[in-house]
C-alpha cells in the first residue's frame, strides 16, 4: 500500500470522432489540437511510455498505442509513492478509457524513465 500524495490527477485522451486531444485535470477540461498538445509538452522529458514535465511538476504514462495517458500532477519521479498512486488511478481508471494504461507498463515507465542512462533532474 502506499501513502497518498496530494497530487492532482490528470488524463489525456484522444478523441476517435476528430482527432483532437482532452486534457481532464480536476475540474477543469481542455481539448487541444495535436500540435497544442505537442507544444504544451515540448519542455518535457520522455523515456518510452514515461513523460515528465518539471516545470508542472507532471508526471504522465501513455497507453500502448499512444491515445491515451494517466498522471499526476505536483508529484517527482524519484518518489515511489507517486508510481503507486499513478499505478492505483491506472487500475481505477482501466475500463473507462477507451485504450486503458496498464498498471505493469506504470512501473514499466518508472524504469525507463529514473533509472535511464541520461536520467531526469527534478529541478523545480
Amino acid at each position: 500500500m502506499c501513502n497518498p500524495t496530494l497530487a492532482q490527477p490528470v488524463v489525456v485522451m484522444r478523441s476517435s470522432y476528430d482527432g483532437s486531444w482532452w486534457i481532464v485535470e480536476g475540474k477543469s477540461v481542455r481539448k487541444l489540437r495535436e500540435d497544442d498538445l505537442v507544444g504544451a509538452l515540448s519542455d518535457c522529458e520522455v523515456r518510452g511510455s514515461a513523460t515528465y514535465c518539471p516545470k508542472e511538476a507532471l508526471l504522465l504514462v501513455w497507453s500502448r498505442n499512444g491515445s491515451c495517458a494517466v498522471g499526476l500532477k505536483g508529484v517527482i519521479p524519484e518518489d515511489p509513492d507517486a508510481w503507486c498512486n499513478l499505478a492505483r488511478l491506472a487500475e481505477l481508471l482501466r475500463e473507462k478509457l477507451p485504450e486503458p494504461v496498464i498498471v505493469e507498463d506504470v512501473y514499466a515507465a518508472a524504469a525507463q524513465l529514473i533509472w535511464s542512462s541520461e536520467g531526469v533532474t527534478a529541478s523545480t
